[in-house]
């Protein structure tokens, strides 16, 4: 039986959870762990007669990076997911509409590349069940896994080697040339989606990233990560909370 494009996202994004049974569908793992990695996997299909038909496929995950995928129940949309380290990250910018989120430039066809722009407070309520605006060390923690040292992540200001080029999109379609470093070696796509200023104002389409984190620097600032298409670093900082910035969700 032809499985939907659902199905398989299913199968993907449930990678090292064991056996189960949805009609018509069955199918089971060759291991029974939680670990990332390549795994060869068995897909039976059962027709309302109850023939079946088997295949095994082997999913390549290398690196420990795996992808998957998220429909967010509130709204319908599809988001890529990615694994880095111990951490699901959804791999696109959050486009669900809250109070106090804006596409740029108040543009459909911005939000569908680049998802909305949201206020400190915004973001904090963004994500979906089941999911949530990563902390600051929860951002060290990805950082560190994609090879800055604890004593880098630390720092404030532009920090590490390359660990900004490997969650940048790749090539100059969506981010400004140079685009310095990109690799996109951890499924990450980062992508440019500028910001929004408190009286209104849209800049840096294209040239820069900035997503918030949960903490709190003061009553008025918040930590956050910012990307630029000249560097290939990645950049902590404290910003204005009425400034509206990009949102990555991390799984629960």
């Amino acid at each position: 039986n032809d499985g939907s494009i659902s199905e398989i996202r299913f199968l993907i994004d449930n990678i090292g959870k064991g056996s189960t049974t949805s009609f018509p569908y069955s199918y089971s793992w060759n291991t029974n762990d939680e670990s990332l990695g390549n795994h060869t996997i068995k897909v039976t299909s059962i027709d309302n007669s109850g023939s079946s038909t088997s295949d095994e496929i082997t999913i390549e995950l290398p690196g420990g990076v795996g992808i998957g995928a998220f429909t967010d129940p509130r709204d319908g949309q599809d988001y890529i997911t990615a694994y880095i380290g111990n951490q699901k990250w959804l791999a696109e910018n959050l486009n669900y509409e809250t109070t106090n989120s804006w596409w740029f430039i108040n543009s459909t066809a911005n939000g569908e590349i680049y998802g909305r722009l949201y206020t400190w407070e915004a973001a904090l309520i963004a994500c979906p069940n089941g999911w949530h605006l990563p902390s600051d060390n929860e951002w060290k923690t990805f950082e560190m896994a994609l090879g800055m040292s604890q004593s880098e992540a630390n720092n404030t200001g532009w920090r590490g080697t390359n660990e900004g080029g490997k969650m940048k999109e790749t090539g100059t379609t969506h981010w400004s040339s140079p685009n310095t470093g990109a690799s996109n070696t951890v499924g990450f796509t980062a992508l440019p989606g500028g910001i929004r200023t408190s009286d209104g104002s849209f800049f840096e389409l294209g040239n820069y990233g900035d997503w918030w984190s949960t903490t709190e620097e003061s009553g008025t600032l918040a930590w956050s990560r910012y990307l630029y298409s000249n560097s290939d670093q990645v950049n902590r900082h404290n910003s204005t909370k009425t400034t509206s910035f990009s949102v990555r969700c991390l799984k629960d």
